[in-house]
């Protein structure tokens, strides 16, 4: 009879190859996936887990069919250009009532424009997540040296300040507070 440790290394040696391991979006996925919960918890005290992370190439076009009037929309330059970060009313919700009662609710979120306040109580966060971004950005990636200006913007004026070019999109899923809300953050 052969040795058992035998049967493994001929069963590995006729079995069909692995398929090759995906990296996804690199030095970015592991950075969002990382450290974007470590600074929620930093910043807000806030639980995030990221549910999916998608890298896409889209149109000018493209960029603004995404925008919904209750988006909270800032203004993003960078080396390469304009651009915008889009927050969804799902995440907007979570971050205004964690700094204002401490807690995330599982209410869904109000339909509605977001305010100058709001702007200013997500600023932070959407700081240090754009730095979380830029920490696992390679030298090639369109997210080196951007910066969140202070105005938000709706969608027509977004389309105004967006050239008629194709833009490099990160768009992130989160589950935010165990499940209470879901939220996407799109640079």
């Amino acid at each position: 009879m052969a040795n058992p440790s035998e049967q493994s290394v001929l069963r590995r040696m006729v079995a069909p190859p692995r398929p090759p391991h995906r990296s996804g979006s690199g030095g970015v996925d592991r950075a969002v996936r990382v450290e974007f919960p470590r600074t929620a918890d930093r910043l807000l005290g806030l639980t995030v887990e990221i549910q999916s992370i998608e890298q896409l190439a889209l149109e000018k076009g493209e960029v603004l069919a995404l925008l919904t009037p209750s988006d909270l929309v800032f203004v993003l330059k960078a080396v390469c250009g304009a651009g915008i970060v889009l927050v969804d009313r799902g995440l907007l919700s979570a971050l205004v009532e964690v700094q204002a009662t401490g807690r995330v609710t599982e209410a869904p979120p109000v339909d509605r424009a977001p305010t100058k306040t709001a702007a200013i109580v997500a600023s932070d966060i959407v700081d240090g997540w754009i730095a979380d971004v830029q920490g696992g950005a390679e030298a090639h990636q369109p997210f080196i040296g951007a910066n969140r200006e202070d105005r938000i913007i709706d969608p027509r004026a977004a389309g105004l300040l967006l050239d008629p070019v194709g833009y490099h999109s990160l768009r992130i899923v989160m589950s935010i507070s165990g499940g209470a809300k879901t939220g996407v953050l799109q640079v």
